[in-house]
């Protein structure tokens, strides 16, 4: 015989389940997206730093600098959109 107890466990497990797999989803979305934003991060971290680099006296080197980062999170942005994790 099923109770209200019964009743009520089972549907808090269904209701937790469901709290959990939407946690799941955002946190993966999260992820993708910290990854994402990491790559200029980067790039730009490594420019910052006092020392001389290359192409620094180059007048397209921001440019060139802005259009790798864009290069690179466009790719990456695909490459997680086809693997569904955005």
């Amino acid at each position: 015989m099923i109770t209200a107890h019964t009743l009520v466990d089972g549907l808090g497990d269904a209701m937790g389940a469901v709290v959990s797999n939407n946690l799941n989803e955002v946190m993966k979305f999260l992820t993708g997206m910290t990854i994402i934003l990491v790559i200029p991060t980067i790039i730009a971290g490594i420019y910052g730093m006092n020392m001389f680099l290359a192409p620094a006296d180059n007048p397209w080197a921001f440019g060139a600098m802005l259009a790798l980062c864009l290069v690179l999170c466009g790719s990456v942005m695909l490459y997680f959109r086809r693997k569904n994790c955005l």
